[in-house]
């Protein structure tokens, strides 16, 4: 994919640009990011919040059983209704306006918003008094699930809360009160990133349906105005990372540490093939204590290695991040013209480098036969213009359809 194409994606994602309506399920496709329903994993999650006993999340699952069924009804008179309106409004030639279809699916969302807030009164319902004093958490978590999908700055999309749990650190005393803070206050940012999204929506998505032109500084300004937010929500969570980091003991800080920065980076930190590599070759069933040896040494001198080149590529990241406000489409377009020494470039060509020679140095600590059990790259070159747009617009994690996995539940 050419940078020019790679900057087309991030502005129409940044703007929420409607998904293209698709042969089957019109609807809730061309709703888009707008639309995120609920998830039966999402509901196990609030139960657990909860404290639910088995028969209660029994009944929260039949509940969510029922809203799942009155969705599809929506659905199915909302795709009817843009079938109907396509034929009305064609014009000999067959060319559709999209402008009906913006309001139908405007209709489409409020009628989903309220069959949520009427699934989510009924799970209130079926609360004991202690429980549905909880249910202010269920709520923000909510909204957590919903504004943190579309994130821009590394760290924005982070839930605090969500790593607690993955670390399972108590939510009681100074730490539980750090985080009701930081839940309270990201619930702000979720509530009014909500706001600004929907407003981009009602204003650009019309247009692009109307096919009208917008002009270069009125989406500057959008630009800025998305990024600013992003920004802001980057340092809250930060400053709450570091707020409920400090409370820890010192055997859960290093660990909390590790999880914030591998969530905020993870194209730095998290999961890179190399780390995949090692583990795959240290389960390796014949290996000799040789070899065993061999791979923990270098697997050490990685790790050594690798440490100072992420650190200062996240900080190159931070760096182009913070000026995107600013520069916007001017910014997307600079990246595709970086030059050696930008340090962005320097460091992504320094870790792509120290990957492929312990790549080379872990095949020859193995023999042939273990070689050929060992995973493949899925990133394999990757690199340049691609790679750095990502870094700064990670628009592989944007997923348009907003219900994928709502569907594949029908498949469980």
């Amino acid at each position: 994919m050419n940078i020019a194409r790679l900057a087309v994606i991030a502005l129409l994602t940044l703007l929420l640009v409607l998904a293209s309506p698709a042969p089957a399920q019109e609807m809730a496709r061309s709703a888009g990011p707008l639309f995120q329903p609920v998830l039966r994993r999402q509901v196990e999650h609030y139960a657990a919040i909860l404290n639910m006993d088995a028969e209660q999340k029994s009944s929260a699952l039949m509940l969510y059983k029922g809203y799942r069924e009155a969705f599809r009804q929506i659905e199915t008179a909302g795709d009817k209704k843009l079938h109907a309106d396509a034929e009305k409004k064609a014009d000999p030639d067959g060319n559709q306006p999209r402008t009906a279809e913006f309001d139908a699916v405007n209709d489409f969302l409020a009628e989903t918003k309220k069959l949520e807030a009427s699934f989510f009164d009924d799970l209130k319902a079926t609360l004991r008094p202690d429980q549905a004093e909880k249910f202010i958490r269920v709520e923000r978590a909510r909204h957590r699930d919903t504004g943190m999908r579309f994130s821009l700055a590394a760290g924005e999309g982070i839930d605090l809360a969500a790593i607690a749990e993955t670390l399972k650190i108590e939510r009681k005393g100074a730490i539980g009160e750090a985080l009701d803070e930081y839940e309270a206050q990201t619930d702000r940012h979720m509530l009014s990133k909500a706001d600004l999204f929907t407003g981009l929506y009602n204003t650009f998505g019309k247009s692009m349906m109307e096919s009208k032109q917008r002009d270069m500084e009125e989406i500057q300004k959008v630009i800025k105005t998305v990024a600013d937010h992003s920004i802001k929500v980057r340092d809250s969570n930060r400053r709450h990372a570091r707020a409920i980091g400090s409370l820890l003991s010192d055997e859960q800080r290093p660990l909390w540490d590790r999880e914030v920065r591998e969530r905020s980076y993870p194209r730095v930190y998290a999961g890179s093939h190399v780390s995949k590599v090692f583990t795959h070759a240290e389960k390796v069933a014949d290996l000799t204590d040789d070899q065993r040896t061999s791979l923990a040494s270098l697997k050490d001198s990685y790790t050594r290695d690798a440490d100072p080149i992420n650190t200062r590529w996240a900080a190159a990241i931070d760096e182009k991040q913070s000026k995107f406000a600013e520069k916007g489409i001017a910014m997307i377009m600079e990246l595709a013209g970086l030059d050696e020494k930008d340090s962005l470039v320097q460091n992504h060509k320094a870790r792509r480098e120290l990957d492929k020679q312990t790549l080379e140095r872990i095949t020859a600590i193995l023999t042939e036969g273990q070689r050929d059990t060992l995973p493949p790259n899925p990133r394999a070159g990757e690199g340049g213009d691609e790679a750095i747009m990502r870094d700064i617009m990670p628009i592989e994690d944007f997923e348009i359809d907003g219900y994928k996995e709502f569907n594949d539940e029908d498949k469980e």
